[in-house]
């Protein structure tokens, strides 16, 4: 769902869902209307993902507690200082899994930025550890990465998984073409 610069990501399994980053304090009604998208609601979020602290992709999360109750939310341990929440978070990172995609620490962009993979789809949401330009790939952007170099590093972790689809916080909707040679190029670079 595209909020105005950046994205976030309504995931289903079942008549379970997550939302993958919130967006800033307006965001809702763009996430609500990705939820009937699906032919879900509120009542079927049980998971909300933070893939990093910037205020972008965390500036939503108190409003979009008030619309869930009960789900549980998620972000990198490095990062959960810095995320305000009244809700309790859980911290994840490599080998943890949520909604049935595994979790992977992507740091550089924050340091505790993170991503998720799914080995069945090939689905990669990877926040700002990704960007797409008209539908190419880019790295974490260099004005607001913390680490270029680990974030390189990221990149090449990312690689390795071979996604089919990725999905990004910044630069349009998901990219699904050569989705694995352009990661494999972009590592390289």
């Amino acid at each position: 769902m595209p909020l105005g610069g950046v994205s976030a990501y309504v995931l289903l399994r079942g008549r379970e869902a997550a939302v993958v980053d919130t967006g800033t304090s307006d965001s809702n009604a763009a996430i609500a209307d990705g939820l009937g998208m699906l032919g879900t609601s509120w009542a079927d979020v049980r998971h909300i993902v933070l893939t990093h602290r910037h205020r972008d992709h965390v500036g939503g999360l108190s409003d979009l507690l008030a619309e869930v109750s009960g789900a549980t939310v998620y972000a990198g341990e490095a990062d959960l200082d810095r995320v305000q929440s009244s809700a309790e978070l859980t911290a994840v990172g490599d080998g943890d899994e949520v909604l049935g995609m595994g979790v992977i620490n992507t740091p550089g962009h924050t340091s505790g930025s993170i991503s998720l993979f799914d080995v069945e789809t090939g689905i990669l949401v990877a926040g700002d550890a990704l960007n797409g330009d008209d539908g190419q790939l880019t790295g974490a952007d260099p004005r607001y990465s913390s680490d270029l170099e680990v974030a390189q590093e990221s990149v090449a972790k990312l690689a390795a998984l071979e996604p089919t689809i990725a999905a990004f916080g910044h630069g349009g909707p998901p990219i699904d073409t050569d989705v694995s040679a352009q990661l494999a190029a972009l590592a390289a670079s």
